[in-house]
């Protein structure tokens, strides 16, 4: 992977605009060094508290590569021009995924340029570099100064450096009305949701030609491998946070990627609510979206997993009425209730005709016992770039009986010897749930869920 990008920190984010050029040139050191700073920390004061409703911050306590130090975290501050700001954060790690808020006192002081200084102790960010905290003795290694490298009048974007870590922190204007709490819970929601840990399916980068495996979403990091690559050997993680801002979530990484054949950084991405994927923003070649659905059904079929239907799974009306005659019809006519349907994998031999099967297992009286069974009807399956076509219904032995009596399991299955759709079922980030549609009638359709 090394060989297709690098990684390099960016000294300043991309998406600012650093416009420092002046025609007018003569009168630059007019006045002293020192003179300018001094102007210059009173001008950061006032440019601060402008912001009315806040700003957020992109937080990563140093640059390191290892949970917790390499993380990044939330923090939202509002600048008061009595020098006090208001700071709220809502994190797994620092709050226990509880929202916290805090007041302490901040001012722009001068050092070697002019330095943005939280002097009282903020609960919110202080605990970063409380030595009490982890083995180390320095915590989490946190800066609480930062040097002001960019902030002007009405700008969206404004970028600080920490003091004695180096870390960049950018900091975005916060829309007029924001609630701060409200803000990280449904940022936290979010990314909960694109990247759902139980999720049993792995996401892809698309990234300039090259496609990489995202194979973990643990700890606040993307981990993720070249396409066909070794997933052990040349898997590397990146540090990245989500916001929100007009309404829309962005998600950018602590460092920026150099795209050598296009000659170019890219970055943040933004969510695509139609598409479902996040989109670069000065690049759409760089893209983050959920595994193809009809490709992880039958890997997952290949691998020995399976999926399941039970009565409380999500159907069409059209289907559901097809399920309960069936169901209804294995009570009254063999006294079978009816626990799941699993689907799975029966193919004997990879030379032989790939197979799919219904596994129905039931709950039955024997004497004064009940006993779980199953029957397996099988059909001849074959993969589509969309799905999958089943075909030669064949109920083997023992649900050639029960098809024999119950003419309603033979509606049933008559009924799945079609071609299928498959799509994912309210988010491609998280196929827990597949929805199977037929591909002749879009009003017969039932949702599976995935199992080991």
């Amino acid at each position: 992977m090394k060989k297709i990008l690098s990684l390099s920190l960016l000294l300043i984010a991309g998406s600012l605009s650093f416009t420092s050029c002046q025609s007018e040139e003569d009168d630059l050191f007019d006045s002293s060094a020192a003179e300018r700073l001094a102007a210059s920390k009173v001008t950061y004061a006032k440019l601060l508290p402008q912001a009315t409703a806040g700003w957020v911050m992109e937080y990563y306590p140093t640059n390191g590569g290892s949970w917790p130090r390499g993380n990044g975290y939330l923090l939202l501050a509002k600048f008061n021009d009595d020098k006090s700001v208001d700071m709220a954060s809502l994190n797994e790690e620092m709050t226990d995924g509880k929202y916290m808020e805090d007041t302490s006192l901040w001012e722009v002081i001068a050092d070697q340029g002019p330095v943005l200084s939280f002097n009282t102790y903020n609960q919110c960010l202080h605990s970063f570099a409380d030595p009490a905290l982890y083995e180390t003795g320095l915590g989490l290694e946190g800066d609480y100064e930062f040097e002001i490298i960019n902030l002007q009048e009405g700008a969206q974007f404004a970028m600080l450096k920490g003091k004695k870590r180096g870390t960049y922190t950018r900091m975005t204007r916060l829309e007029e009305g924001t609630d701060f709490k409200e803000y990280l819970t449904s940022v936290t929601d979010f990314r909960k949701k694109v990247f759902d840990t139980t999720a049993p399916n792995n996401l892809l980068i698309t990234l300039g030609d090259k496609k990489y495996i995202i194979n973990n979403v643990a700890d606040g990091f993307l981990s993720f491998y070249p396409e066909g690559g070794d997933a052990i050997s040349e898997t590397e993680s990146h540090p990245y946070l989500i916001t929100r801002r007009n309404d829309n979530y962005h998600l950018r990484f602590r460092d920026a990627f150099e795209l050598e054949e296009l000659e170019k950084s890219v970055q943040e991405l933004t969510y695509d609510t139609i598409q479902n994927k996040f989109i670069g923003i000065d690049e759409e070649t760089f893209v983050i979206e959920g595994y193809p659905v009809p490709l992880f059904v039958k890997e997952s079929l290949d691998k020995g997993n399976k999926f399941q239907m039970t009565t409380a799974s999500a159907k069409s009306e059209k289907f559901a009425t097809l399920f309960e005659n069936m169901r209804t019809g294995l009570s009254t006519t063999m006294k079978y209730t009816l626990n799941s349907i699993q689907v799975l994998n029966t193919t004997a031999d990879s030379t032989q005709q790939a197979t799919l099967g219904l596994r129905f297992a039931y709950r039955v009286r024997r004497g004064t016992q009940t006993v779980t069974q199953n029957f397996t009807i099988n059909y001849d399956v074959t993969y589509t770039a969309d799905g999958f076509t089943l075909s030669n219904m064949n109920p083997g032995e023992t649900g050639a009986t029960v098809i024999e009596k119950v003419p309603e399991l033979t509606a049933f299955a008559n009924a799945l010897a079609t071609e299928f759709r498959t799509e994912h079922n309210g988010t491609p980030f998280n196929l827990s749930t597949v929805k199977i549609v037929a591909a002749s009638d879009p009003e017969t359709w039932f949702v599976l869920s995935y199992t080991n």
